[in-house]
């Protein structure tokens, strides 16, 4: 039996695992010793790999006909895709990349969409649906797209979390926020109580939707009481900051965000007092349709404090598909020697508000992951979809061609963590199907353009990658594939206030729709579960998979009880569930996970985005509930 260390497939940490190897299967996951990041302790999504990685895979390329899919040949897949994009405008196509495969792969999609098709409509899922606020934010306030060193967890005296739930979404970087936590305050501020929370010093529960009123609130008690940075007084529109903040007293902010006035006074005090303040948040505070304006309104806070910024990201590698995909495009034509389109299209634009004809997907989940499925199931029916994954998922039933590509460890190339950490990805088992980039070589040359794409080894892109990545040109590839870890340069360019006035751009409960639904995560699934729930272990450790959580009151006055079979209806759509009645959760409010095709929640969520980021809304969607 052989011992493989690679990287795990999961969350924005990048644990590495010992994989456990007889002949091409699995046989046992472990930690790794000489991990700084899990130390040892990787979660126990990463541990159970072993259950899941041959269940449900897709192995041949596919092609439906007659309305059923078809084994074929690559040649013939490879050509039928071809004579789809031969027929096409360029804008009339999307390429989608993926923070569940490599940095390689993904600049093999950035070469095949500007250089093969010829289109500026390339995107990232977990980027655009997740986080790309929050690298928006960072490049306006700070210049750079990254600020998160998980080692800055010895630093801080204190830890602010805002709608975020690191013990069940990051496991390893929580383990070492616990060994911190006799020298380290919890701050965490949630829409729903979670387990986090339970751990915290101080917990707010605030109004889905008011983020941004409680940080101007805490602002205006920082500059009034004199507790920020002396440096900060100097920095770009901090007197424009002191003004718009200066009317979120202690009582108007209680009033909006709902939450005792003695206990904000609280959390302000712990925020003052802080000699080094850690700030933290996830997509429980970006997945708004103010979300560019939260994380401004975060970024305030962190530089009024002079704080560490230790926020994650999604996926494994959601951070390294953003940085590929902001590529110096005048850099990628002196390395190629072509004239290309710069990037400018985006998910929402291509699959929602302005369709495309043609979708080339990797390793994403729209029929699952979007809002308003109800449109975007007629949207992904009337186009033609390549889907290149290595999982069947809901999408495939959508899908005109399938194409089987290696999970991430049974590939070879880097991935870029959470704190832009660059990591080499060993490969573990014999790839099913082929790696993006050698698809992409095989499209190149069906198209007749096979000197743009003559790599041998991942590699080869990999040094055209750290040229074309400005952070990464600090990077040695050599160094990387011999397995050493590298960061992203983190030079901050400068600090700026980006001053945003709460303004409830949320939506809000009404008498047709009384409630407000939220959504949440389970710690044994990620994602659309398409890979966790081939666990035995993870399966049988997740619970009330389809219900939906109700706060008591608000249960007796609906006419509920706990088991209930229900009905929920927002103007966009309806789903059935099951009533869990629960404390846990606010009067007003009903919640839910999102991870399960036989409960699609996402249906609810309507067409609803961040005016500059194209973030969806899956936080406020106001809905009524009926017993069945």
């Amino acid at each position: 039996m052989r011992k493989i260390v690679s990287t795990c497939i999961y969350c924005g940490c990048g644990c590495k695992l010992a994989y456990l190897v007889r002949g091409n299967k699995i046989v046992r996951v472990e930690g790794c010793d000489e991990d700084d990041i899990s130390e040892g302790e990787p979660c126990i999504k990463g541990l159970t790999l072993n259950e899941v990685w041959n269940k449900n895979r897709i192995k041949k390329p596919l092609i439906r006909k007659a309305n059923k899919l078809r084994e074929v040949s690559w040649s013939e897949a490879i050509e039928k895709i071809v004579e789809q994009v031969r027929e096409l405008e360029a804008e009339q196509i999307f390429v989608n990349g993926s923070g569940k495969i490599t940095n390689e792969d993904n600049f093999a999609l950035l070469k095949l969409g500007t250089l093969a098709f010829n289109t500026s409509n390339i995107d990232s899922c977990c980027g655009r649906l997740c986080h790309i606020s929050t690298v928006r934010g960072l490049l306006d306030c700070y210049g750079i797209p990254n600020l998160t060193k998980m080692s800055n967890i010895e630093k801080i005296d204190t830890l602010f979390i805002i709608g975020s739930n690191p013990a069940i979404n990051y496991p390893a970087f929580w383990n070492k926020i616990l060994r911190r936590k006799p020298k380290l305050r919890i701050i965490s501020i949630q829409s729903l109580l979670n387990l986090t929370s339970k751990f915290g010093d101080y917990f707010l529960e605030i109004e889905p939707g008011t983020e941004i009123a409680l940080l101007n609130g805490i602002m205006h008690y920082l500059i009034k009481e004199k507790f920020f940075s002396p440096k900060a007084v100097k920095l770009k529109n901090f007197g424009k900051l002191k003004k718009i903040t200066s009317k979120y007293t202690l009582s108007y902010v209680s009033k909006i965000c709902k939450i005792d006035e003695n206990e904000f006074l609280k959390v302000c005090n712990a925020v003052a007092k802080s000699k080094k303040l850690g700030i933290f948040h996830g997509m429980g505070f970006t997945q708004h349709v103010n979300s560019l304006e939260n994380v401004h309104s975060l970024l305030n806070l962190a530089i009024l404090k002079d704080a560490y910024i230790l926020t994650l990201r999604g996926e494994i590698n959601v951070q390294g598909v953003g940085d590929i995909f902001s590529s110096d495009i005048k850099v990628l034509e002196k390395l190629w020697n072509a004239k290309i389109k710069a990037i400018h299209g985006n998910i929402i634009d291509s699959l929602i508000l302005n369709p495309v004809e043609f979708a080339f997907i990797s390793e994403f989940n729209p029929a699952q992951s979007l809002p308003n499925l109800n449109k975007v199931h007629k949207t992904l029916e009337n186009m033609f979809l390549v889907y290149l994954g290595s999982h069947f998922n809901l999408t495939c039933k959508f899908a005109d061609i399938i194409l089987p590509i290696p999970m991430l460890f049974e590939s070879f190339g880097t991935i870029t963590n959470g704190e832009q950490r660059i990591r080499l990805v060993r490969r573990v088992l014999k790839p099913q199907g082929l790696e993006i980039w050698k698809i992409a070589k095989l499209i190149f040359k069906k198209l007749g353009k096979k000197e743009f794409f003559l790599y041998k080894h991942p590699k080869e892109l990999f040094w055209e990658i750290v040229k074309a990545v400005p952070w990464y040109r600090n990077i040695n590839p050599e160094e990387i594939y011999k397995g050493k870890d590298a960061f992203a340069r983190k030079k901050i360019k400068y600090k700026i206030f980006r001053y945003e006035d709460y303004k409830g751009k949320d939506e809000k409960r009404t008498k047709k729709y009384p409630l407000l639904l939220t959504t949440f995560r389970e710690m044994h699934q990620f994602l659309t579960s398409e890979i966790t729930g081939n666990s035995r272990t993870l399966t049988s450790l997740d619970k009330d998979r389809l219900h939906l959580y109700i706060n008591p009151k608000d249960a007796r006055k609906f006419g509920i009880k706990d088991e209930d079979k229900i009905e929920v209806i927002s103007k966009s759509g309806k789903i059935v569930g099951f009533a869990r009645i629960s404390e846990k959760v606010p009067r007003g409010i009903i919640a839910t996970r999102f991870h399960y095709k036989e409960m699609l929640v996402n249906k609810l969520f309507h067409s609803e985005f961040d005016d500059i980021t194209y973030t969806p809304n899956y936080k406020c969607c106001a809905v009524r509930i009926e017993k069945i």
